[in-house]
Parts: C-alpha cells; sequence; structure tokens
C-alpha cells in the first residue's frame, strides 16, 4: 500500500506539470524584436473621451478601442487591470490626467510602454452669473483653470461689462475730435506753405526791380 500510495504521488506531481507547463512557458522572455513589435501594437490603442453633467459637477468617460490580445493596461490613478479589446471606463473627474501602462501577456509581463490621457479643465464660472451674457471675456471660456478668487473675479467682469457698456455717443465725439486735429494741421501746413510762397515770390520780384 505504501508503495502504491508513493507512485501516486509522482503520478499527481507529473499531471501538475504538465497541467502548469504552458503557463510557464507562455510567461517567458522575449527578443527586441518582439518587445518592438509589442510596442508598436501600444500605438495603435486609440482614446476618446466625452464628458456630462451630474448637478454642478462635469465627469468625463474615457474609450479605448484596439487592445491587441498579447498586451494588457493598468490605469495608474486606479491600479484597475484592462484585458478587452475595448471598453469604457467611467466618471473621471475634469482636469485630470490618465496615465495608461501597458504591459505583455505573453513576455513575462514586460513593461511595454505608456499613454497619457488630459482632461480638459471646466471652468467652474461658466455657468454662473458672474459670466452671464459675457462668454465671449477670456476668462469666461468654457475650458480653463480658473482659480482667481469670487471677490476678484466678480470685479473682473464688472470691469469687464463697464468697458463694453460705453455710450457710442462717447466715442463718435473722440472721432470728431479726430478729425478736427487733422484738419486744423493741414490747415497750419497749408498757411505755412501759403506764406514762404509769398516770401519766396517777393524776394524774386524785388531782385527783377533792381
Amino acid at each position: 500500500m505504501y508503495i502504491i500510495g508513493d507512485g501516486m504521488k509522482k503520478y499527481r506531481i507529473i499531471l501538475l506539470i504538465f497541467i502548469c507547463l504552458p503557463f510557464i512557458v507562455k510567461a517567458r522572455e522575449c527578443t527586441a524584436k518582439e518587445i518592438n513589435d509589442l510596442r508598436k501594437l501600444n500605438s495603435y490603442v486609440n482614446f476618446s473621451y466625452e464628458y456630462y453633467f451630474i448637478d454642478d459637477d462635469i465627469y468625463f468617460d474615457i474609450t479605448y478601442t484596439n487592445l491587441n490580445s498579447d498586451l494588457y493596461m493598468i490605469d495608474s490613478s486606479t491600479n484597475i487591470k484592462y484585458t478587452l479589446k475595448e471598453s469604457t471606463i467611467k466618471k473621471y473627474k475634469n482636469g485630470q490626467t490618465i496615465k495608461f501602462v501597458f504591459y505583455s501577456k505573453t513576455c513575462n509581463n514586460e513593461y511595454i510602454g505608456e499613454r497619457s490621457v488630459s482632461l480638459k479643465k471646466y471652468n467652474k464660472y461658466y455657468k454662473s452669473e458672474y459670466c452671464k451674457d459675457i462668454l465671449e471675456y477670456e476668462y469666461c471660456a468654457k475650458w480653463m483653470n480658473n482659480n482667481i478668487p469670487v471677490a476678484e473675479f466678480k470685479k473682473m467682469t464688472d470691469d469687464y461689462r463697464t468697458k463694453i457698456s460705453k455710450p457710442v455717443t462717447e466715442e463718435v465725439d473722440n472721432y470728431k475730435t479726430d478729425i478736427q486735429g487733422f484738419y486744423l494741421f493741414i490747415a497750419i501746413i497749408e498757411f505755412i506753405l501759403f506764406v514762404t510762397f509769398i516770401s519766396i515770390f517777393k524776394q524774386k520780384r524785388a531782385k527783377d526791380i533792381i
């Protein structure tokens, strides 16, 4: 019985080796050429995103496509692993830069490369009362990193409104003043030329008489 039991143990070990052998073979070291080929596959992965509002907060969903079956990637912000050819990853905050790190499934989890997706920063004042009717103002743009304090931003928008609401009559008056100044300058030049001409004419006539 002891001999049979010992023999069964050997058979179990051999069977375990055969079961694990494919995985051992699969997790192998790769050549430089194979690594370069995998890096090319990494470059074929495409990223896109779309945004949406939840209450007053804005979020982004990132979609990736063309992830090759020989690769997997990890989101460095969450350490979540992705192996599907394509998928949508939900609810990132605006303004984030997410780094995706790629590894090989077939080359002993060899590091292949990384890609980054930068999400636009939403301007917290865009839908506020301060930017109402002045969305053309550069600091009211929808996408910008606007960290200006509220009191200072209110003053800036008030100043901008004052600037763009100057009466048209004031601009017309300024235009008239400029035109009048121009004509006065022309008149002075003409007078100087006239006086110079008369002076030259008199001098020549006096010479002719002599």
